[in-house]
């Protein structure tokens, strides 16, 4: 499956927020927008779910890593604790605690 590459990032635009990426040769791709405004979506955190989105390919990209090392029945402290950076920036970046 075909996606566009990471890293994305958000951008306001007014009372929406887009997910963007730099990641495409003509320059800045809007990838989607969330809604904020009264008319569209009144209650939704639009910010939050926007970062949330816009963290899916570092999200993905630790919990492949993660997977790697599932099987593994030891793991060095340097690689233990480069996985856990990795899940916990992903986190960080989704709006997690």
């Amino acid at each position: 499956m075909k996606r566009t590459d990471g890293p994305w990032r958000i951008e306001a635009s007014g009372d929406d927020v887009e997910i963007v990426s730099d990641a495409m040769p003509t320059g800045v791709a809007e990838l989607a927008t969330v809604h904020s405004s009264a008319e569209y979506a009144p209650t939704l955190p639009a910010e939050a779910n926007a970062r949330l989105m816009a963290a899916a390919p570092q999200l993905l990209a630790a919990l492949v890593a993660a997977r790697e090392h599932v099987t593994d029945a030891w793991l060095s402290l340097e690689q233990y604790g480069q996985l856990r950076n990795q899940i916990d920036e992903a986190i960080s970046a989704a709006g997690g605690e």
